[in-house]
């Protein structure tokens, strides 16, 4: 049995208009440095979701865990496509304090010594992630999450929160 499949593509659709609103704590160079949509450019959905990852990531790595990146792609008829991206800039937010849950057998300290910040450093995704990635390592733990508080009277410092569930003794 043989299957013939015939394909007619459209046209492709090019990014006709392309903004960035919002941006006050970077110049524009810096922002549309690593971006893969630009005007005369092919629009791709995996390009817009691309530069949304970019530009969250450049926040947080700068401590702005409370930016919003918000976007939209109209493409019309006329193979053409606009693209807007909002951005609610939050402020650089600093580690206040590490609180521990879920321990029960396993000492504070063991965890603590994995912590790859200290207080007053920003508060960076890559060293949450780095975190959590030191304490699952231990081994002695079956899940860890290392999440930020999101609910903080203070606007400049917030709890980072390590959520452990221990392995049964002897488990490997």
């Amino acid at each position: 049995v043989a299957i013939h499949l015939r394909l007619k593509e459209g046209p492709r659709t090019i990014v006709s208009q392309f903004s960035v609103e919002g941006v006050l704590a970077y110049p524009d160079s810096l922002i549309r440095k690593n971006l893969r949509l630009e005007p005369g450019r092919p629009y791709r959905q995996r390009d817009l979701l691309h530069d949304r990852d970019h530009l969250q990531t450049l926040y947080s790595e700068d401590g702005r865990i409370d930016t919003r990146i918000y976007y939209e792609a109209i493409v019309d008829s006329a193979a053409a496509a606009i693209v807007h991206y909002r951005v609610e800039e939050g402020p650089p937010i600093r580690l206040a304090q590490v609180r521990l849950e879920g321990l029960e057998k396993t000492r504070p300290f063991v965890v603590q010594r994995e912590v790859t910040m200290k207080p007053g450093d920003l508060l960076r995704h890559s060293d949450l992630l780095k975190t959590q990635t030191a304490v699952f390592s231990t081994g002695l733990f079956r899940s860890v999450i290392v999440r930020a508080a999101m609910d903080s009277s203070d606007a400049v410092a917030r709890d980072v929160t390590i959520l452990v569930r221990e392995r049964d003794a002897g488990a490997l």
